[in-house]
C-alpha cells in the first residue's frame, strides 16, 4: 500500500469481537499505524444507518484503506499482508501459501464459537427483551439464519441445534490445532503467520468461557497459546481490550449457566474462567 493508504487505515471493530482480535493481531504484527471506531454491538450499533452504507452484513471488523473498504476479517488480513510497505522486507511476511486452510478453519471456528457465547454469555440480555423487542432486534440482521440460530438459542438455550453443531466443529478442527502445534512452534511453521493469528482468538474466546478443558488432552496446544502470550501482540490486539467488566460479566454467565452448562457440553466441565 502506499504510505498515504497506511497513514489512513481505519478500523471499525469491536473489542471482544473475536474477527477484530484477528485483524488488530495482523496489525500489531506488522506493526502498522491505524486508527480504531470500537462499535457496540450489545446496543446494536453495526445496524446504524452509516455503519450499514461501509458493510451491509452488520458485521465487524470494517477497514478503510485509502479508497479501497474491506469488510471480511480473513480478506483484511490478507490485504494488510498483501500490501505492507509496498512489499518491503522490513516486516516480517506473515503470508504464504499454508495459511490458507486455517483462514479457512478459521471460519467454521467462528460459527461454534459464535455459538457458545451467546448460548454461555448473551442469552440472559436477549431473553430479557420482550417477544417484540427481540423480533425487531432480529428482524434488522442482514443473516437471518444467524438470526434464526439467535431465536433457537433464546427458546432453547444449551438444548438448541447449534450447540450440538459447535461442539462437532471443535472435534474436527481441535486435533489438527494439536497436531500442526505438535509439528512446528507455530500452526503454519517456525514462524507466527496469519494461520496463529487466525486461530488464537477463537481459543482464547473457550478459555474465557471456562471451555479451556477442551484441549486439557492436548499439551501442545496449551504450549502453542502460552507461546503466543508472550508476545507484545497479545497485550496490544487481546488483552488491552478484555477490561475487568468483561471478566466479570464472563464470569457471572459461567456460574449462572451453573449445572445445566456442564451436562449439556458433556465431560468439558468450566469451573473457572481462564483467559
Amino acid at each position: 500500500m502506499s504510505e498515504n493508504d497506511q497513514r489512513s487505515l481505519v478500523l471499525y471493530h469491536s473489542g471482544t469481537s473475536v474477527c477484530s482480535q484477528k485483524v488488530r493481531l495482523t496489525l500489531a504484527e506488522l506493526n502498522l499505524d491505524w486508527t480504531g471506531h470500537l462499535l457496540d454491538l450489545a446496543k446494536g450499533e453495526q445496524f446504524h444507518p452509516d455503519y450499514l452504507k461501509l458493510n451491509p452484513h452488520a458485521v465487524v471488523p470494517t477497514m478503510l484503506a485509502g479508497d479501497q473498504t474491506i469488510i471480511e476479517s480473513n480478506e483484511i488480513m490478507r490485504f494488510l499482508c498483501a500490501n505492507q510497505n509496498n512489499g518491503s522486507s522490513q516486516s516480517p511476511n506473515l503470508y504464504h501459501p499454508d495459511v490458507e486452510i486455517w483462514l479457512e478453519r478459521s471460519l467454521d471456528l467462528h460459527r461454534a464459537i459464535n455459538t457458545f457465547t451467546y448460548v454461555i454469555v448473551n442469552r440472559k440480555r436477549l431473553a430479557a427483551m420482550s417477544p417484540e423487542e427481540l423480533e425487531e432486534r432480529l428482524s434488522v440482521m442482514p443473516d437471518q439464519e444467524k438470526a434464526t440460530k439467535f431465536k433457537s438459542i433464546v427458546a432453547d438455550g444449551f438444548d438448541c441445534e447449534a450447540v450440538s453443531d459447535a461442539r462437532q466443529i471443535l472435534r474436527e478442527n481441535l486435533p489438527h490445532i494439536n497436531s500442526a502445534a505438535s509439528s512446528t512452534e507455530w500452526l503454519a511453521g517456525d514462524q507466527f503467520s496469519l494461520a496463529d493469528a487466525a486461530i488464537i482468538p477463537f481459543l482464547h474466546r473457550l478459555g474465557m468461557l471456562g471451555l479451556s478443558v477442551y484441549w486439557q488432552d492436548k499439551p501442545a496446544i496449551a504450549n502453542w497459546m502460552a507461546r503466543f502470550a508472550s508476545r507484545p501482540s497479545f497485550s496490544i490486539a487481546i488483552d488491552a481490550f478484555i477490561t475487568p467488566p468483561v471478566k466479570q460479566k464472563y464470569r457471572e454467565a459461567i456460574t449462572e449457566a451453573g449445572t445445566a452448562l456442564t451436562e449439556k457440553l458433556g465431560p468439558y466441565a468450566p469451573y473457572r474462567l481462564t483467559s
